[in-house]
């Protein structure tokens, strides 16, 4: 219902919660008593939805059995403050159902009795914590409850390349995050740990017997009308690109304003009116320093003529999509006979 509330298509609803299947399809069934641990990397492109991605994942793993799951969101407390505020928003549920701590907020609540209070009069618990080890530490001492060591628990590192890989392995020790990670995980005794990145070489180059090392990886595909770097460096760039003619001065020549730099200013504060305007979506890149914005074909043939000489030339392709899902008995390599989808 969020979603369609977002104006998004039913296609790119559906393939977000295709995506979240076979994510889910991974990790430890919590129907199932039994002692697991994976560790998972999701990768996708910059800005392509691995947020929307990961929070349908937890949707889904709330209506197939987890009752908590832990988000370490980010490692500065505006990214704190904005991963919360957006799993806040995402779930149509009130808070009877679903409960969302922050490890910098709600420190009081964060503590076995009131966990264990909260599982066991129907709620549902995601604790959004600071890639810290003092913060990762708070998390990790819940589960020096029985009752709540003994539960599946779903871990999302957001921007998992960052922070919580052992930034000391080359010094043959190890990073304070890191430690307090693995300690973590050892707590649980049936867990998924995911690594959501668009940038994955250092989770995936680390030693194979790295606590953090992948057990398995799950690529997360861009909608149609993405805009990313491989639309400006693939073979196909010439229809995005407009070079700088060589034959124009340099701006540092002190021999005026070349006229494309007129052409590329006026395109940007053009593109971003219209953005503001119509109250569309728009996907942004960056290509170096440069940014780029995907406009509609309508846009395209109204703005781009007026900038290069009456030449109607595609420029961009937009808005953005995601991928969603909507399969209520697919196999999952036999962990899940069948994922349920409810209504969150």
């Amino acid at each position: 219902n969020r979603m369609l509330a977002d104006n998004m298509t039913k296609e790119a609803i559906d393939s977000i919660f295709n995506n979240a299947v076979s994510i889910l399809g991974r990790c430890p069934n919590p129907n199932i008593q039994e002692e697991i641990a994976e560790t998972g990397i999701v990768i996708g492109k910059v800005q392509s939805g691995k947020t929307s991605n990961f929070i349908s994942v937890l949707a889904l793993a709330f209506d197939n059995g987890y009752d908590i799951a832990i988000v370490l969101g980010g490692n500065t407390l505006n990214l704190l403050k904005q991963n919360a505020s957006r799993i806040s928003s995402a779930f149509s549920v009130d808070t009877e159902k679903l409960t969302v701590l922050k490890t910098n907020d709600n420190k009081t609540l964060i503590n076995p009795a009131r966990i264990k209070d909260f599982i066991e009069n129907g709620r549902k618990v995601i604790i959004v914590g600071l890639k810290h080890n003092k913060h990762i530490d708070q998390i990790a001492e819940i589960f020096n409850n029985e009752f709540l060591a003994d539960k599946s628990v779903l871990i999302i590192d957001d921007e998992g390349d960052q922070a919580t890989l052992n930034t000391r392995a080359y010094q043959q020790s190890i990073s304070t995050t890191y430690a307090s990670v693995l300690n973590l995980k050892n707590k649980l005794k049936s867990h998924c740990f995911l690594s959501v990145t668009a940038t994955p070489q250092a989770n995936i180059l680390i030693e194979a017997f790295d606590t953090l090392s992948p057990d398995f990886g799950e690529l997360v595909y861009p909608g149609e009308g993405y805009c990313g770097l491989q639309e400006f460096h693939a073979e196909n760039a010439d229809k995005y690109i407009k070079e700088i003619p060589e034959s124009e001065p340099n701006l540092l020549d002190d021999m005026g304003v070349p006229e494309s730099v007129y052409q590329a200013m006026a395109l940007f504060f053009v593109s971003y009116r219209r953005r503001l305007h119509a109250h569309t979506r728009y996907a942004s890149v960056f290509a170096g320093e440069r940014r780029a914005f995907c406009l509609t074909r309508r846009e395209e043939q109204e703005i781009w003529p007026k900038l290069s000489g009456g030449k109607a030339e595609s420029l961009l392709t937009g808005p953005t999509g995601g991928r969603y899902y909507e399969r209520q008995n697919r196999k999952n390599n036999g962990m899940y006979p069948g994922l349920r989808r409810g209504r969150r």
